[in-house]
Order: structure tokens, then C-alpha cells, then sequence
């Protein structure tokens, strides 16, 4: 099954277990090399699209931030913690203000809770807390906080069962250690079903 999914990764254009649907006519160049290339100005367009008072929380950021977009800023969060494939980058409009929690606040709130935090430092690069602020009549006009993930990947159900199982421990208490309104944004690499 694994020497599968490498050769699958490697020669079809997989992603990640996911097949990426190649329309192209001409496939002079790779997939994956095609998707690259062309990374920034499909994040650009889509960007381009957010309007008032939205906003995209982006995990796997591991390139530049998009700039230039009119009315739209970029939270690159703590890049002291969130290096590489584990960055992370929340583009909103300037209507909201996004503020990241620092670590003691988030720490705080799970002691509150009476939550362990024995493990902040272990899986402090899986998520991130922000709080997000914006104007009357949109989602955030009271304050709400987004709890932005990118969790280890999961390929069977014993990866959650045995292998993954402290970090999606871990991670909901984060999540219960906030009451009030709460998203839960992310790449939770969990599968719908199991073959197994």
C-alpha cells in the first residue's frame, strides 16, 4: 500500500492521497511542476475575491505572502513556531482586525479550564489561536476566535486510533478552553471513512 501511494505521488500527480484532475490539452511540464509555477497568481485571483469582511486561513504557507491585493491585509502567524510546510497565514479584509493569541494567553485559558498543558511545546506548530474583530453586521461584530489547525495526516484509522491520538487530544482541549462564539479552521487531515 505505501510503495503504492509513493509511486502514485511520484508519477501520477498525487497529492497528498488526492489525485490532482490535470485538464490541461498540452502536459509539457509535470503537474505538480505546473501547479507551482503558477501558485502565486492562483492565490492572487482567489484572494482577489474575498470581499467585505472576509477572510482565508492558509496552513502549508510556505512561500511569500501575497501583497498588493486593495483592502486586504496578511497575518503571517508566529514564524518563530510555524516554519516551513507547518506555516501558517491568515489573509483578511481591512475591515477586521486579526490579532494572534500569544502563547500565556492561550495557556491561560486552558489552565482555566483545568486542561493540561504538559504538551503546549510539543504540538504548539499544529495550531495556532487568533481573535478575530470586525465592524456591525458582519460574523466577528461581537469578537470571535478561530482556532487555526494544520494536524498531522492520517492514512487509516489507527494513525487517529494509536499514532495521532495525543495530538487530537491535545488540540480539543485547546478548542473547550474557549467558550463564546469559535471557529475551527484547518487542514485536519482526518479521512471521511476508513478502508479498515
Amino acid at each position: 500500500y505505501y510503495i503504492k501511494r509513493v509511486l502514485s505521488n511520484l508519477t501520477n500527480s498525487e497529492l497528498g492521497g488526492f489525485i490532482i484532475d490535470d485538464q490541461r490539452e498540452v502536459k509539457d511540464t509535470k503537474t505538480l511542476q505546473y501547479l507551482r509555477s503558477r501558485k502565486s497568481m492562483l492565490m492572487r485571483r482567489f484572494l482577489s475575491r474575498i470581499k467585505k469582511v472576509g477572510f482565508a486561513f492558509c496552513p502549508e504557507h510556505d512561500q511569500a505572502e501575497i501583497q498588493g491585493i486593495p483592502g486586504l491585509k496578511v497575518l503571517r502567524l508566529n514564524p518563530e513556531v510555524h516554519v516551513g510546510n507547518m506555516a501558517k497565514v491568515i489573509y483578511y479584509h481591512e475591515t477586521l482586525t486579526v490579532t494572534e493569541l500569544t502563547p500565556a494567553e492561550v495557556l491561560a485559558r486552558m489552565t482555566e479550564s483545568k486542561f493540561s498543558t504538559e504538551d503546549y511545546e510539543k504540538y504548539q506548530d499544529r495550531f495556532a489561536v487568533v481573535h478575530i474583530q470586525g465592524p456591525t453586521g458582519c460574523l466577528a461584530e461581537n469578537g470571535i476566535h478561530a482556532i487555526c489547525c494544520h494536524l498531522k495526516s492520517v492514512g487509516n484509522k489507527k494513525d487517529i486510533t494509536e499514532k495521532n491520538l495525543a495530538e487530537y487530544a491535545f488540540i480539543k482541549t485547546v478548542v473547550q478552553s474557549f467558550d463564546g462564539d469559535l471557529l475551527l479552521l484547518g487542514d485536519f487531515n482526518c479521512p471521511g471513512s476508513f478502508e479498515e
